[in-house]
């Protein structure tokens, strides 16, 4: 939009001047042509005026004007009377070229004075247009609403970076960046959110050189990859009763694998993204148990059964909030398998 309007203020300045520059231009033209006419009339056969009692003036040619010429008493001869004649007739000439040439330079003049008339009103209307859109445009930066304190806000901003003890973490975003990771897991079934860890995993591996960091990196892989059999799944998010544990001891070992490498202080992986996968996969096998005791509770199964795989829930939990990870998994596995206890036929 704003280059179109500048393309229309383009050709409104530009198609006056345009016309200003032909019309000078065929104003010149013809000065010239009225110039050049007047002198060429120089170079004509002068004619021998004469007067010729009170009718004035009659051109003779020849004989005719010789004797004419010596009944006035003025000249002998032709040749005696051209000279004069000459002089006469260019300065004549001359007088008309010149008036000519100084009417052409008073029309340029002129003409010259209409053409900035003409601008100055053209330009006059755009110049007052746009100082008044740069006014408002200044107007509207001015009521712009702005931040009264803007001291407080940095503060603000600074805490909420800030951890439990004050500090601002060096790591501070890409753990910001774990915790979404597992936030977005939590909306997706354990399944898939196990195969989210593996195949970053995976992507992580193929830029390690380290040999320890590979080879632990590598153990966790082939345990998360096990732990992921289509055999050992029901669906998505539950199971399979028999050798569905398989799956909490597969994560737990991958766990395992995760955790030596951020106690190991020669590894060159950043603890947060260690963290970050140890958390999507506690965080999964906790849904797993979960799921068992909803589907128990829903089949209307055995009470205390029910109770012991709450009661193991919730000490994988407290377990998980002290980094206890491996020991969490082992109550989410303990939770599942008296769900399971909760609705065989034979309890």
């Amino acid at each position: 939009m704003q280059s179109k309007v500048n393309r229309r203020r383009t050709l409104i300045v530009m198609l006056p001047l345009v016309c200003a520059i032909a019309a000078l231009l065929a104003l010149a033209h013809r000065s010239a042509q009225q110039g050049s006419s007047a002198v060429s009339r120089l170079g004509g056969a002068p004619e021998t005026r004469v007067r010729s009692g009170a009718e004035g003036p009659v051109s003779l040619r020849g004989e005719e004007a010789i004797k004419q010429l010596k009944q006035q008493g003025t000249y002998e001869s032709l040749a005696a009377a051209s000279p004069r004649l000459l002089d006469e007739k260019h300065s004549e000439v001359q007088s008309a070229a010149f008036n000519q040439w100084l009417n052409s330079r008073l029309d340029w003049t002129k003409a010259s004075a209409g053409i900035s008339d003409l601008m100055d009103s053209v330009r006059a209307p755009l110049t007052a247009r746009l100082e008044e859109q740069q006014k408002k445009r200044e107007g509207l930066e001015e009521n712009e609403p702005r931040g009264d304190h803007p001291d407080e806000a940095m503060r603000f901003r600074n805490m909420q970076m800030q951890d439990e003890n004050g500090n601002i973490p060096v790591d501070g975003l890409q753990r910001a960046r774990e915790q979404m990771a597992v936030m977005k897991a939590a909306q997706q079934p354990p399944q898939a959110v196990l195969q989210s860890v593996l195949d970053d995993l995976r992507t992580l591996r193929q830029t390690i050189t380290d040999r320890q960091d590979g080879r632990k990196l590598d153990d966790a892989i082939r345990s998360l990859t096990r732990a992921l059999e289509p055999n050992l799944w029901l669906d998505p998010t539950r199971l399979q009763p028999k050798g569905g544990e398989r799956v909490f001891d597969e994560t737990k070992d991958a766990v395992n694998k995760l955790r030596d490498l951020m106690k190991d202080k020669k590894s060159a992986i950043p603890d947060a993204i260690l963290q970050g996968f140890i958390d999507r996969i506690v965080d999964a096998d906790r849904r797993l148990a979960q799921t068992a005791i909803n589907d128990a509770i829903a089949a209307g199964g055995n009470q205390q059964h029910i109770n012991q795989a709450t009661r193991e829930l919730s000490e994988g939990d407290a377990d998980a909030a002290n980094t206890k990870f491996e020991a969490a998994i082992e109550h989410y596995r303990e939770a599942w398998k008296h769900a399971l206890k909760a609705v065989r036929r034979d309890d």
